[in-house]
C-alpha cells in the first residue's frame, strides 16, 4: 500500500494492520507479538527503534494525560493527544513525540487504538489510522481517517494527507492541475515564513545557490510545532530535492562550522558535490540559523555524520 513516502515493509505492513482491523476490538496479544510490534505497555506512543516515524498511539482513558476522546469534528473524527512529558527531559526533542512529528511532516499516518479494559484481560478497540494535523501546547491534533467498509481506510490514506484542501478525484485537467499546485504549495510552504526565508535568503537555496522561486521551499531546522517556530532563524531556504535529503537525514549542518555534511550513502552521486561547502547566510546576521536550532538537528540527524 502507498502511504505518500518511501517506508520499510515491515512499516506498511503494520499500517496496513491498523486500517484492515479499524473497528474491530482485539486481545492485548495481538498487538504486542510476533517479529512486529504495533504498540508497548510502558508508553503510549509507540517509536520502533531506528524508526524515523512513531507508529502508533494508545488512549487509555483515565490514565496519566489528559488525552481527549475522538469527536466529530469539522471533516471528520479528531481528538487531541498529549504529548509525551518525561521528567527532566524537553519534550519538544523525546524520540516518541519527534517520531508524532516527523508523521506530520511527512504525511506518514499513525495506528491509532484505545484501551477498554484494563489487565488482566485487556482488549483495546482499533479506531484505525489518523493524521497528526499539528503539535502545539503540549498537544498533538489527531485527525481519524473513516473506515466505512473493510478495505477502505487503506485505499484513502494517499487522499487525506493533512491539508485544509479537500483531495478530491480530478474530473478534467483543470481540476487535475489545481489539485498539484495545492500539493506543490503545501510541501514549498505557504504564508509568512516562506516569504521572510525567501526574503532574507535574497531568493536563493542557502545551499546551491538556484534562483527558481518554484522549486525553493521553506525548510524547519526544528521540527514545526507552532507559529512560534516559524521564524527565519528555525528555517533554511532549500531547493526541493536538498529539502527531501535534510527531512531523510542524508544531510544536515555543521553547527560549528555551518558547512554542510552529507551521508555516506550519497557519495558518488552529483550531491557529493555540496559535502563540506559552506551555508549561504543571510545578509542581516539577525535572519542567520539560530546556533540551537542548528545543533538541534545536528543531535537529531547524527546518522549522517558517519561519513
Amino acid at each position: 500500500m502507498d502511504y505518500g513516502v518511501t517506508l520499510s515493509s515491515a512499516h506498511v505492513a503494520a499500517l496496513d494492520w491498523f486500517a484492515a482491523h479499524a473497528g474491530q476490538v482485539v486481545p492485548w496479544s495481538s498487538l504486542n507479538k510476533g517479529e512486529q510490534r504495533l504498540a508497548i505497555i510502558p508508553k503510549g506512543i509507540y517509536r520502533p527503534k531506528d524508526w524515523r516515524h512513531s507508529l502508533s498511539i494508545k488512549i487509555i482513558p483515565g490514565g496519566g494525560y489528559p488525552d481527549e476522546e475522538p469527536h466529530s469534528g469539522h471533516g471528520g473524527r479528531r481528538f487531541r493527544y498529549h504529548e509525551e512529558t518525561p521528567k527532566g527531559l524537553d519534550p519538544a526533542s523525546f524520540p516518541t513525540n519527534v517520531g508524532l512529528a516527523n508523521c506530520m511532516d511527512d504525511g506518514v499516518p499513525v495506528g491509532v487504538i484505545r484501551r477498554l479494559n484494563p489487565k488482566p484481560k485487556a482488549s483495546y478497540e482499533v479506531l484505525g489510522l489518523g493524521h497528526v494535523t499539528a503539535w502545539a501546547n503540549g498537544f498533538f491534533d489527531i485527525e481519524l481517517l473513516e473506515a466505512e467498509a473493510p478495505g477502505v481506510q487503506r485505499a484513502r490514506v494517499a487522499e487525506s494527507k493533512s491539508s485544509a484542501v479537500p483531495e478530491v478525484a480530478p474530473v478534467s485537467l483543470a481540476d487535475a492541475r489545481e489539485k498539484i499546485t495545492s500539493a506543490i504549495v503545501r510541501r514549498r510552504g505557504q504564508g509568512k515564513f516562506r516569504a521572510a526565508l525567501m526574503k532574507a535568503y535574497l531568493g536563493r537555496c542557502a545551499i546551491s545557490g538556484c534562483a527558481v522561486p518554484d522549486v525553493l521551499e521553506a525548510a524547519h531546522i526544528k521540527p514545526y510545532l507552532g507559529d512560534h517556530t516559524n521564524v527565519v532563524q528555525n528555517g533554511l531556504l532549500l531547493r526541493a530535492d536538498l529539502h527531501t535529503l535534510f527531512d531523510l537525514k542524508l544531510l544536515t549542518i555543521d553547527p560549528s562550522t555551518r558547512a554542510v555534511v552529507m551521508a555516506s550513502a550519497l557519495q558518488g552521486t552529483e550531491y557529493w558535490a555540496y559535502h563540506g561547502r559552506a551555508l549561504s547566510l543571510p545578509l542581516s546576521a539577525k535572519d542567520w540559523p539560530a546556533q540551537d536550532c542548528l545543533e538541534y538537528a545536528w543531535t537529531a540527524q547524527a546518522v549522517v555524520a558517519a561519513i
